[in-house]
């Protein structure tokens, strides 16, 4: 009987050493439904008809069903950003909740906001390490004028002012604007020198996604 009782108590302590560690575990577990990321939008920019200041943005996921990781939004954010008329890839949509502030939802899964919470300090840098990000390589001084409705194969320009934004350092302004230029030459499309347009970004890009540049209707 001793051994028996002695046996059952070690069981009994087994388990509750076990729940204790289980809840200590779960207690340090963060919320896997739910994390918080800083992201530098570098220059004020837009997503369709949501206006982004310049600035530091709070990127929180709030995913019930489906796993969103707080990289993963910032990198949906960027993509959004380079959209070229606010319509994102199906399914997800926007909700603007005023200047700086906006819900992305996919569905009734997986759903991110963007929250502009003030002006980049540099002594908190943002690191992509843990989710966050930085968009904006350098938008160039004042506007291009297209002075009448044009195209460059299926990226339709309408007569306006346009931004154009760096795509990555090795370009400068000078040769964006004139490149720009040539590209309105060319209607069909068919551009030289190894240069593609992307018609759903309003991008030119030539090897890589971070030589080039990008158009967008002035705000």
């Amino acid at each position: 009987m001793r051994s028996r009782r002695s046996l059952l108590v070690g069981v009994v302590l087994g388990l509750a050493a076990a729940a204790s560690l289980s809840g200590t575990a779960a207690a340090q577990q963060p919320n896997p439904e739910q994390c918080f990321s800083k992201y530098h939008v570098v220059y004020p920019d837009h997503i369709g008809r949501l206006q982004l200041p310049a600035g530091i943005y709070q990127i929180q996921t709030n995913s019930a069903t489906n796993f969103l990781s707080c990289s993963r939004a910032a990198y949906l954010f960027t993509e959004f950003l380079n959209d070229f008329d606010g319509r994102l890839p199906r399914p997800w949509r926007m909700e603007i909740a005023g200047t700086g502030n906006a819900l992305f939802k996919r569905g009734a899964g997986q759903s991110f906001s963007a929250v502009f919470i003030g002006p980049w300090d540099p002594a908190q840098p943002v690191s992509p390490t843990n989710g966050g990000g930085t968009h904006g390589a350098g938008t160039c001084p004042g506007t291009f004028d297209v002075l009448h409705n044009d195209r460059v194969g299926a990226l339709r320009i309408p007569e306006g002012e346009y931004t154009v934004t760096l795509l990555g350092a090795r370009l400068t302004c000078k040769a964006a604007s004139a490149l720009f230029a040539r590209f309105l030459q060319r209607p069909g499309g068919r551009l030289p020198g190894g240069w593609v347009v992307l018609p759903r970004t309003g991008e030119f890009l030539r090897g890589s996604s971070n030589y080039g540049f990008q158009i967008k209707p002035a705000a």
